[in-house]
C-alpha cells in the first residue's frame, strides 16, 4: 500500500514538475519576445525622435542660409562693397547668430575664398563675436568651399561631419562641425558662399543619450565618429589605427546597416534632399547593463513563479496574467522618464505636446508653455563640479514639480534647461505661475551653492502654430530674460 502511496505520489511530483518546467521554459520565450519587441519598438521611435530633431536643425540653418540670399543690404553690399551695407551685413550675421545656440559660426566668403564676414560664438558670452579684418582667412583648399561654388544657385551642401580646423590644425579642445553651406550667384556670376558651422557636440550628446541603447554614429566606410561609450571617437582624424564599425562588431558594413542582425539596429541619419559629402548611419545596441538587468529580473520572476507553482495553482494564472503589464508598465516608464531628475524626457514630452496641440485644434482649447533655464549653470559646474551640479538640477526640478498644478507636465528639454505645459491656460496666467516659479527659486537656498536664479520664457498656442513655433517662441523670450540680465520671466505671444 505504502509502496503504491509513494509510486503514486512520485508520478504525480514527476508529471507536475514536467509540467512545471514546461510552463517556466515556456514563459522564458514568451518574455524574451516581449523583451526583443520592446527593443525593436523603442530603437524605432527613439532614432526616429533623434533624426527628426537633427534634421530640424539643418533645416534651420538651410531657412537662415536662404534668408541671407534674399537680403537686400547684405547683396548690395556683395555687388558694390558698400561699407555702410557691410556694417548692416556684419551685425545680420551677428543676429542671426545669436538667434540659434547651437550655431558656432557664420560667414560670408567671397569667389576667391577669402573671408570678407565672420562672426564666432564667444564660449565665455555664449554670444557672437565679430572677428577682425586682420584675423580673416583665406579658404579656398578646403573641401567645403570646392564643392559649395560647383552647385546651383539654389542647392544647399552638407560637408562631413568633422573637426573644426583653425589655421590648418585640428582646433583642441576637439569641436565637432557639420558645415551647411549654398553658393550665391549675382547675374549668373559666382560672387562666394555662404556658411554655417553647426556646433554638434551639443546635438551628438543629445542624440546619444539614453537609458536603453548604446549608440555609435559612423560614415560610408565605417569609421566612428561618435558614441555612446565615448571611445575613438572621430579617430580617422585623431588616431593613427582608425578605429571602424566593422572592428566592433567584426561584421562589413553593408551587413550591419542592413538590420538582419538581432539587437543590432541601424538607420541613415540625413534626409536625402541635401547635397551630402558623406553618408551618417547610426547603429543602436541595447544597453548591457540595462538589458541583463531585465533578464535577471525575468529570472527571479521565473523562480518566484516555480515556488509559487508548487504552494498555490489557482492564484498562478493572475500572476501571471499581471506581471507582463508591470513589467511593460516599468519597462514604458524607463523610457519615458529622465534618469536624473526623474522628470518626463524629451521624448515623452514631445509625444505630450503633439497631444496638446491637436487638442488645441480640434476642441479650441488653449494651452501654454514655460521654458526655464538655470542662469549661469556653466559657472556653478566649473566652481562645485559636474556631482554639486546635478544636485542643482535635482533640487531645482523638484521645485519646479511642487508648485505647479497636477494637472501640468514637467520635462527636462536638455542639459539645465526645463518645459512646463500647462493645458487649458492662457498666456497671463502661465507668465504669473512662470513668476511665482521664479521668485521661489530666487528665495530658496540650494545645499551647496545656497543662492541660484533662473530665466523663463512663455508662449502660448495661437492659431496656426505648430510644435516649432511654439517652441520658437519660447525659445525667443527665454533669449530675451538672459539678454535683459536674466532672473525674470518673458512672454511672446
Amino acid at each position: 500500500m505504502k509502496n503504491k502511496i509513494y509510486i503514486s505520489y512520485l508520478s504525480f511530483f514527476l508529471a507536475f514538475s514536467i509540467l512545471l518546467s514546461t510552463i517556466v521554459y515556456f514563459l522564458g520565450i514568451y518574455y524574451n519576445d516581449n523583451i526583443e519587441k520592446f527593443f525593436k519598438n523603442e530603437v524605432k521611435l527613439i532614432t526616429e525622435l533623434k533624426i527628426e530633431n537633427l534634421n530640424n536643425e539643418i533645416q534651420l540653418s538651410t531657412n537662415i542660409l536662404n534668408s541671407l540670399k534674399t537680403n537686400t543690404s547684405f547683396l548690395s553690399y556683395i555687388n558694390n562693397n558698400s561699407k555702410n551695407n557691410k556694417q548692416y551685413s556684419i551685425n545680420l550675421f551677428l543676429s542671426l547668430l545669436n538667434s540659434n545656440k547651437n550655431i558656432y559660426q557664420l560667414r560670408y566668403l567671397d569667389s576667391s575664398g577669402n573671408e570678407k564676414i565672420r562672426i564666432d560664438l564667444n564660449d565665455t558670452s555664449n554670444t557672437g563675436r565679430i572677428i577682425p579684418d586682420i584675423d580673416l582667412q583665406n579658404k579656398s583648399d578646403r573641401y567645403y568651399f570646392i564643392n559649395t561654388k560647383n552647385l546651383k544657385e539654389h542647392q544647399i551642401f552638407l560637408s562631413n561631419l568633422d573637426l573644426n580646423i583653425e589655421h590648418g590644425k585640428i582646433e583642441k579642445p576637439i569641436r565637432p562641425m557639420l558645415r551647411i553651406s549654398t553658393p550665391i550667384y549675382s547675374n549668373n556670376i559666382f560672387q562666394g558662399i555662404i556658411i554655417i558651422n553647426l556646433g554638434m557636440k551639443h546635438i551628438l550628446e543629445n542624440f546619444i543619450n539614453s537609458n536603453i541603447f548604446n549608440f555609435s554614429i559612423f560614415d560610408d566606410n565605417g569609421y566612428i565618429l561618435y558614441n555612446t561609450e565615448k571611445k575613438h571617437i572621430f579617430s580617422k582624424y585623431l588616431e593613427k589605427d582608425k578605429f571602424t564599425i566593422q572592428s566592433l562588431y567584426n561584421k562589413n558594413i553593408n551587413e550591419l546597416i542592413s538590420n538582419k542582425y538581432k539587437n543590432i539596429y541601424s538607420r541613415e541619419l540625413y534626409y536625402t534632399k541635401y547635397i551630402k559629402n558623406e553618408n551618417l548611419y547610426i547603429i543602436a545596441e541595447p544597453n548591457k547593463i540595462f538589458k541583463n538587468n531585465i533578464l535577471n529580473e525575468q529570472k527571479q520572476y521565473s523562480i518566484y513563479f516555480s515556488i509559487i507553482l508548487f504552494v498555490l495553482s489557482f492564484p498562478l494564472a493572475f500572476i501571471i496574467s499581471i506581471y507582463p503589464a508591470k513589467m511593460e508598465l516599468k519597462l514604458q516608464n524607463l523610457s519615458i522618464t529622465d534618469n536624473l531628475t526623474k522628470t518626463f524626457n524629451r521624448l515623452k514630452i514631445d509625444s505630450i505636446l503633439e497631444k496638446e496641440l491637436y487638442n488645441a485644434k480640434r476642441y479650441e482649447t488653449n494651452f501654454s508653455i514655460i521654458i526655464a533655464d538655470i542662469d549661469k549653470f556653466k559657472n556653478i559646474n566649473d566652481s562645485y563640479g559636474h556631482q554639486i551640479g546635478d544636485s542643482v538640477l535635482k533640487e531645482f526640478s523638484h521645485l519646479l514639480s511642487t508648485n505647479i498644478r497636477q494637472t501640468d507636465y514637467l520635462g527636462r528639454w536638455g542639459g539645465e534647461e526645463f518645459i512646463i505645459i500647462c493645458p487649458n491656460t492662457t498666456i497671463d496666467y502661465t507668465y504669473e505661475l512662470a513668476e511665482k516659479l521664479r521668485k521661489i527659486i530666487e528665495k530658496f537656498n540650494f545645499k551647496t551653492v545656497k543662492k541660484v536664479t533662473a530665466s523663463f520664457g512663455v508662449s502660448s498656442y495661437s492659431m496656426g502654430d505648430d510644435i516649432h513655433s511654439l517652441i520658437y517662441k519660447s525659445d525667443m523670450a527665454l533669449y530675451e530674460s538672459k539678454e535683459n540680465g536674466r532672473n525674470r520671466v518673458t512672454k511672446k505671444n
